[in-house]
Parts: structure tokens; C-alpha cells; sequence
């Protein structure tokens, strides 16, 4: 019950028994597969997907094995669960196509879209490419990106073990997950969502819309800008200090100013005033000079 297939050249690391000589007895390892811990369905041959269990008896002084399942030890070899080398059990692929010559961008906007045969070939291909034992497998759990498109999409692959990718067809894949979490989500990279709904959002930063005239950003000193993707040029710049630029206003209600410029006026705290002219509040006059 060995977990790697690389035997210890460890002498310590093994049972001995002798062979050979007047004490000598020659003994066997029976090997069998069976359905379950139990050793259902007992049979001399392994089946992907079927004989989830191996049994093993050591030591037996007859090549002849026994067909009674409870002379065995039986080990899960694949599922979820499987402890053992030998054919793994479902995994999780995370494949983006800017890194993994396997898969194209049509690929992905097809994967993420409605699925067709050609493009669950090539999303396969990539998945037996990068499995440990070349085999796409029951439960694999897919989730394929392009983060450049900012797309993203999982499925889990529901057809029959197989080596060769034109043998998984879309058919052999759900319908994209969609996933629930109870709690809090940390994502170190990208979130790729045509929607999010959420009661309170926390990030650092934010951009909206595309990296041109109809995007919107924060920063993370707070700046706030919209119309433009750098923030000196944008038609609209909130600071973090309060400082407003807009090119056009409509504002109605209250304004209040204690200082500032308006169609060339100037403002203080109590007086509005041009070349010769001021208004003041103060003192509740109007001055005219020459």
C-alpha cells in the first residue's frame, strides 16, 4: 500500500521472506479488482471507472488465487479518495490559454458559451496533456481562462475515462458551475463574472467599463475619474481631498463657496467682485471705481 510507484531502495522498507535453499518456500501475490471495499464484483481485470478497488494478498504458498474476496486487501485506487499510484482519481485543472499552447482563445469564448464537439476536443487534449497518468477522467473539475478577454467558465467532465481527446465531446461535460460560497472569497488573480451581485464589495481599486473614454476608476489613493482612462485628462476628477473638475455641470440645490472664480467674478468670504465692481455682503453695498 505503497503511495508512489517508485520503489525504496531501502532494504528496511520491505518484508523478506526466503525462496530459495532447504528452508526456502516459494511464495505469490495474488492481485485482483473488484467494485468495493469488499471486493465486489471480483475480477482479474482492472476497469476504468468500475474496479474502483484493489485487492492484494502476499506471501501465499500457491499461484493459484483464491476468488473469495475476503482473503484480500482492498486499497480505493481511484475516486476522489484513492491513496494509492496507479489511475489517479478526478482533478482540478485551472487552464489559461495565454500559457497552454492546447487551448486558443475561441476555445475559451466557446467553452464559456454554448459548447460544441470540436472545442470540448481541444479543451480535452489540454486536460490529457497536463494529467498525470494522459487521461481525462470522470469528475475532472475544468475551469478554462483567458484573462485578456476577461473570461472565464468551469465544467466538470462527466463522460468515460479515455486517452484520446476526440472521445470527449461536449456531451461529456456539465453545463458551466456555478458557484456558492457561505463566507468569504479571496481571489489572488483575476475574478472574471459577466455579473456580481453583492450586498458590500472591498478592493483597493476599481475600474469599470473599457480602458478608454467610457471606463470608470478609482485608485488607490481614493482619486475617482471617469471619461477617460488617464486620470489628468478625464473630463470628471474627484480627489481625495475633495477637489472637483468637471467640464460640465448642471447642479441643482445649495451650492456654497467661500472662494473661487465665476464667469469672471471672484469669490471670498463675503464678497464677489470683478475689475471695479464688488458686491459685499458685509456691509451691504455695492462699490463702483473708476
Amino acid at each position: 500500500n505503497k503511495t508512489t510507484a517508485t520503489e525504496s531502495t531501502t532494504a528496511g522498507d520491505y518484508t523478506w521472506t526466503k525462496i530459495e535453499g532447504e528452508d526456502g518456500v516459494t511464495t505469490y501475490t495474488w492481485v485482483k479488482y473488484g467494485t468495493n471495499s469488499s471486493g465486489a464484483g471480483l475480477t482479474d481485470t482492472y476497469s476504468a471507472g468500475t474496479t474502483l478497488y484493489i485487492g492484494m494478498a502476499f506471501n501465499k504458498t500457491t499461484a493459484t488465487e483464491s476468488t473469495t474476496a475476503g482473503d484480500y486487501t482492498w486499497t480505493k485506487i481511484e475516486g476522489s479518495d484513492s491513496t494509492v499510484a496507479g489511475p489517479r482519481g478526478y482533478s482540478i485543472f485551472t487552464i489559461e490559454e495565454s500559457t497552454d499552447s492546447n487551448v486558443s482563445a475561441a476555445n475559451v469564448t466557446n467553452w464559456v458559451g454554448t459548447l460544441n464537439d470540436s472545442n470540448a476536443n481541444d479543451i480535452a487534449g489540454a486536460v490529457i496533456a497536463l494529467a498525470a497518468d494522459n487521461y481525462i477522467r470522470p469528475n475532472d473539475r475544468i475551469t478554462v481562462t483567458d484573462t485578456s478577454a476577461s473570461k472565464a467558465g468551469t465544467r466538470i467532465y462527466t463522460g468515460s475515462a479515455t486517452g484520446t481527446e476526440a472521445e470527449a465531446d461536449a456531451a461529456d461535460f456539465s453545463s458551466l458551475v456555478t458557484e456558492t460560497f457561505d463566507g468569504s472569497v479571496i481571489v489572488d488573480g483575476t475574478l472574471a463574472a459577466a455579473k456580481l451581485t453583492s450586498g458590500f464589495v472591498y478592493t483597493q481599486a476599481l475600474t469599470v467599463g473599457g480602458n478608454d473614454n467610457t471606463v470608470f476608476k478609482v485608485n488607490t489613493d481614493g482619486d475617482i475619474w471617469s471619461g477617460h482612462a488617464t486620470e489628468g485628462s478625464a473630463p470628471f476628477q474627484v480627489n481625495n481631498e475633495g477637489d472637483l473638475i468637471a467640464t460640465s455641470a448642471t447642479i441643482t440645490g445649495t451650492v456654497t463657496a467661500t472662494a473661487g472664480a465665476i464667469g469672471g467674478w471672484s469669490l471670498d468670504s463675503s464678497t464677489i467682485s470683478s475689475d471695479n465692481i464688488t458686491l459685499d455682503s458685509t456691509n451691504n453695498r455695492i462699490l463702483i471705481s473708476d
